[in-house]
């Protein structure tokens, strides 16, 4: 891929084309004026330029040809800018698409997420209720094989009389680790 440094580029332009205008006002155009003599004077003849006037006028043209090609250059250059401006504009716009759809993605997840946790908090209701209408000796031996958290969560989603009666039955470690799970449920 080509370098380009705009700034460089218009510079040198600019020292170019004040060469050029200096050439042009102070070299070319008194070439071209007629002399005075030679309007004072119909019968002379116009000079011929001579071999240094030759010099600077081939010097100008060349001097012209080269500004051309560097404008042409520079024009090159902006065409690939545009080109490339354009690319990384499409590239960007395809960026933000992906974006949106990410975060179309991730508020479903989230809504999913809360379904399954509402999901689980109803079965969790549900199978407290079946706990608390046993018998509290028989849920009790229950609780004991279950994980402490879910027992925990169970104890919290009963009234308070039954849980206690279900905490009475079971072991001084299970209760202890049971209601530090139980506190840490609780809303501050």
């Amino acid at each position: 891929m080509y370098s380009f440094d705009s700034k460089t580029t218009i510079q040198k332009f600019m020292i170019l084309s004040r060469s050029f205008v200096f050439t042009a006002i102070f070299i070319v155009f008194p070439l071209l004026m007629p002399n005075v003599k030679a309007q004072d004077s119909p019968s002379e003849t116009i000079n011929l330029p001579s071999v240094e006037e030759r010099r600077l006028q081939v010097r100008i043209v060349e001097t012209q040809e080269g500004i051309l090609e560097e404008k042409k250059a520079l024009a090159l250059k902006h065409k690939e800018l545009d080109t490339l401006k354009t690319s990384i504009d499409e590239r960007l716009a395809a960026i933000d698409v992906k974006l949106d759809q990410m975060k179309q993605q991730k508020v479903q997840l989230e809504e999913l997420l809360a379904k399954k946790d509402q999901a689980e908090k109803d079965k969790i209701k549900n199978l407290s209720k079946i706990y608390e209408s046993m018998e509290p000796g028989k849920a009790a031996m229950a609780i004991t094989g279950l994980d402490q958290q879910l027992a925990a969560e169970l104890l919290a989603n009963m009234r308070t009389r039954s849980a206690a009666q279900i905490l009475d039955n079971l072991d001084n470690q299970q209760t202890t680790e049971i209601s530090r799970l139980f506190l840490s449920l609780q809303p501050e």
